[in-house]
């Protein structure tokens, strides 16, 4: 348990080797570097998502919903001043690459206006069929018009044909609100 804790904290998974569509799986980490100051989205919304640490990092993971019916997770949160960009990653845990039931996956971030739902980020993976998805896709929005205000987002995972609420899954990788660049 300690090793693996060093690791998630320390390393990511730099280059997926592995070319096959199943069978073992064979990467290169990179140490992380410095990390900057920044607001974890996990405080200002302690209790919307399940964290988790996954290869190689923190996770805010949630249920994968079929395209019918979809919630996703909505929070009201208020926009940092000084760190109006939220940067994280949208992925696959490494560990269901292999036995995830469906692909692809839509990962999508909307913010509630006063004309509806406008989507921020949307990105699609597709690990157990696309070698190049077996990765972690980054992601940053600039909520620096919200700096400030209370907005409100709404993070979806969808899967089509998905039967089952598989747990632990699908999620956002180290979410927090940064300084603009």
């Amino acid at each position: 348990p300690d090793l693996y804790r060093y690791l998630v904290e320390n390393f990511e998974i730099s280059r997926t080797f592995s070319l096959e569509p199943v069978g073992p799986i064979v990467a290169a980490l990179e140490r992380r570097g410095p990390v900057a100051a920044s607001t974890p989205l996990a405080e200002l919304a302690p209790n919307a998502f399940t964290q988790n640490a996954w290869p190689f990092g923190r996770v805010l993971h949630q249920p994968v919903e079929s395209v019918a019916g979809a919630r996703g997770i909505e929070l009201r949160l208020r926009v940092p001043v000084e760190q109006p960009l939220l940067v994280l990653q949208a992925g696959l845990n490494p560990n269901r690459w292999f036995g995830a039931p469906v692909g692809p996956f839509d990962f999508r971030i909307e913010r509630h206006t006063a004309a509806g739902w406008i989507t921020l980020a949307h990105t699609r993976l597709d690990p157990r069929h696309e070698v190049r998805d077996r990765r972690w896709q980054p992601i940053a929005i600039d909520l620096s018009e919200q700096a400030g205000q209370e907005t409100q987002l709404r993070f979806t995972i969808l899967a089509d044909g998905l039967y089952e609420e598989p747990t632990n899954l699908a999620g956002w990788r180290e979410p927090a609100f940064y300084a603009e660049k």
